[in-house]
C-alpha cells in the first residue's frame, strides 16, 4: 500500500489529480488497444498517457480535461466495445489501410493470388495479443509521418508469438521475435520504396534488430538486403548478396536457422562476404524521430553488371553499388526452381531475444513504385530529381563473413 500511497501523491502532486494504479493500467491498455499509444502498461499516470488521453477524446471531438477517473474509464470501454478485441491489422491483406479514403501509405502494393501481403503468424499472433493485452501490430493516429494513420509495431521479448521451430526455438538453439509485414513476392527489374521510421521505445543494445528487409521467397536462402540497428554499428545497411553464395557441403543452420521447413542439408547455400554501410553512429541515433528512406533497387540475376542497390536516407545518398557488378538478386541455384526465386520486401521489428528487451517504433509512407515520380516523395520534401542526380560511389564500411 506504500508505493501506492506514493504514487497518488506524486500524482496528485504533478498533474492535479488522485489517481489507483489499476485504473491507470486499465487507461492505458485500452488506449493501446484503440491505437493511441499510451506507453508501457505500468500504472503510472506520466505524459505519454495523459498525451493518448487528450488524442482519444480529440478524435471524437471533444476535450480532455485532464483528470482520469470512473468518466474516463466508461468512454474507453465503450470505444473498445465496438471493435473486435485486439487489432488484426497484420494479417489483412490492406494491413488496415483504408487507401479509399485518401491513405498515403500502402501505394503501389498488389493484392493478387500470387502477389501481397502476407502473415504465417496469425494463431501464435493473435494468442498472444489476447493473453497479454497488447497489439502487436496495428494501424494508430497518434503519430504519423504524414496524412493520418501509421503503423505502430511492437516486439516484447517475454514470451512466444511466432512459430516455435521457425523463430522462437530454431534448431540452432536461437531465439527470435518477429513483427514484421510481409510483402510478398514479386518478380525483378526495377523497383522504388519508400519506408519513413520513428523509433518509439526503444533502447539500442548489443544485439541489433532488423528493420526492413529484402528476401527471396526461398526458404533456404538468406537475406538479400537489412537495415539494422545496434550498439556496436547503430543504423546500418547489411548487402548480405553482394558477393554471392559459398557452397557449405552437408548444408549449415547458419545459412537459413528461420527454415524450420527445410533439412538442414538442403541449407547449403550461405553468403560469401557481406559488406555493410554505416548510416548513423550509435550515439547520433535518435528516438522519436522520424527517418525517411528511399530504395532504388534493381534486380537482375542475369547479368550482375546491370544490378544495383541506392539506399537514401532524408534525401541522401548513403549507398550506391551502381556499376560496380555486387550481387542484389540471388541466382537460381540447382534445387531451386526458377518460379520460387522471387522476391519479397518486409518492414516491421525482427531479431533476438538475448537482451531481453522491449521494443516499439512507428512505421509510415510505406509505397512502392516501377518509377521514383510514381512515390510522390515531394509531400515528404524531397524530388526525384535531387535524389537520381545523385551518383557518388560509395565503398562499403566494412566486410564480413559468415561464422560456419
Amino acid at each position: 500500500m506504500m508505493f501506492k500511497f506514493i504514487f497518488s501523491f506524486l500524482t496528485t502532486a504533478i498533474f492535479g489529480t488522485s489517481l489507483i494504479a489499476e485504473t491507470v493500467d486499465d487507461a492505458q491498455r485500452m488506449l493501446n488497444q484503440l491505437g493511441y499509444n499510451a506507453g508501457p502498461v505500468d500504472g503510472a499516470y506520466g505524459r505519454k498517457t495523459k498525451a493518448a488521453l487528450e488524442k482519444f477524446y480529440a478524435s471524437m471531438g471533444k476535450n480532455f480535461d485532464g483528470k482520469l477517473d470512473a468518466n474516463e474509464i466508461a468512454d474507453l470501454e465503450s470505444a473498445t466495445s465496438k471493435r473486435d478485441d485486439f487489432r488484426n491489422d497484420l494479417f489483412l491483406p490492406t494491413l488496415g489501410i483504408d487507401t479509399s479514403a485518401g491513405d498515403t501509405t500502402l501505394r503501389g502494393f498488389q493484392n493478387t493470388e500470387y502477389e501481397g501481403f502476407k502473415n504465417h503468424h496469425k494463431t501464435e499472433m493473435l494468442q498472444y495479443q489476447k493473453d497479454n493485452d497488447i497489439t502487436l501490430f496495428g494501424v494508430v493516429s497518434d503519430d504519423t509521418r504524414y496524412g493520418e494513420t501509421a503503423f505502430f509495431v511492437q516486439a516484447p521479448s517475454e514470451g512466444c508469438f511466432n512459430r516455435k521451430k521457425h523463430d522462437c526455438n530454431r534448431a540452432s538453439g536461437e531465439s527470435q521475435k518477429r513483427v514484421e509485414a510481409n510483402y510478398s513476392a514479386f518478380k525483378g527489374g526495377e523497383h522504388w520504396f519508400t519506408v519513413s521510421i520513428k523509433l518509439d521505445d526503444w533502447e539500442i543494445n548489443r544485439y541489433p534488430m532488423i528493420l526492413t528487409q529484402f528476401h527471396s521467397d526461398v526458404p533456404q536462402y538468406q537475406p538479400i538486403m537489412l537495415l539494422r540497428l545496434g550498439k556496436k554499428k547503430g543504423l546500418w545497411i547489411e548487402h548480405v548478396s553482394a558477393n554471392g553464395f559459398q557452397f557449405v557441403e552437408g548444408g549449415s543452420e547458419e545459412c537459413a536457422g528461420g527454415a524450420a521447413d527445410v533439412s538442414t542439408k538442403d541449407k547449403m547455400y550461405c553468403p560469401k562476404k557481406l559488406e555493410g554501410y554505416q548510416l548513423i553512429a550509435p550515439d547520433k541515433v535518435q528516438k522519436n524521430e522520424w527517418y525517411d528512406f528511399v530504395y532504388h533497387v534493381n534486380f537482375d540475376n542475369s547479368d550482375p553488371q546491370k544490378e544495383f542497390l541506392k539506399v537514401y536516407l532524408n534525401g541522401k545518398l548513403v549507398v550506391n553499388t551502381e556499376s560496380t557488378g555486387k550481387i542484389v538478386w540471388w541466382p537460381t541455384m540447382p534445387g531451386v526452381e526458377e518460379w520460387e526465386n522471387r522476391i519479397k520486401f518486409q518492414f516491421g521489428i525482427y531479431g533476438t531475444k538475448k537482451d531481453g528487451a522491449f521494443h516499439s517504433a512507428y512505421f509510415d509512407e510505406v509505397n512502392k513504385g516501377q518509377s521514383c515520380e510514381k512515390l510522390n516523395i515531394e509531400r515528404l520534401g524531397y524530388d526525384c530529381s535531387s535524389l537520381k542526380e545523385q551518383n557518388k560511389k560509395i565503398a562499403p564500411g566494412w566486410y564480413d563473413t559468415p561464422d560456419l
